[in-house]
């Protein structure tokens, strides 16, 4: 159905995602001197910041398309060797290093952007959710989210912090 719509063979994709490691190590060596410095290193983000987040954030969006790619092909409903291929790849090994980076600079949301976006394609694969389950797991992350931004922001956490 997709293949019908789109033509995502695994050349361009993989020309797409090689092109985009290349430029990620490049605005790497830009963004060096912040990593792991969370917060602290706000007034000296370089301008090429915006270029690694751009990588980032592509990276996201090729796992999606290859992950999805793969679930419209392959029948998966039993296979676990299929479904261990479609989410333990090259695409998201990498966007998961790029976000775990930017989140050493203080972004934690790019790194809920791959927790979410995994989340989706786990509904794909399994034909879908229960709302209930559903909701309790976004609230959770939503709720460690908020409680990890509070404690890198060196505040105390309580009750009224993370509701804010």
């Amino acid at each position: 159905m997709l293949k019908s719509r789109y033509d995502f063979s695994k050349t361009p994709i993989r020309l797409f995602f090689y092109g985009l490691v290349l430029f990620g190590i490049v605005s790497l060596k830009y963004m060096l001197p912040v990593l792991f410095r969370g917060y602290s290193a706000v007034s000296e983000w370089p301008l090429q910041r915006g270029w690694f987040i751009s990588v980032n954030v592509s990276l996201i969006v090729l796992f999606c398309i290859y992950a999805s790619n793969r679930v419209d092909f392959y029948n998966i409903s039993g296979n676990w060797k299929d479904k261990f291929k479609i989410f333990f790849n090259q695409y998201l090994i990498v966007s998961f290093l790029f976000g775990f980076l930017m989140y050493s600079t203080g972004n934690r949301g790019y790194l809920m952007l791959s927790v979410i976006s995994i989340l989706l394609v786990l509904q794909k694969v399994s034909k879908g959710f229960s709302i209930i389950p559903s909701i309790f797991v976004i609230s959770f992350l939503g709720i460690l989210n908020a409680i990890w931004g509070i404690i890198r922001a060196q505040n105390p956490v309580n009750f009224f912090k993370i509701i804010q």
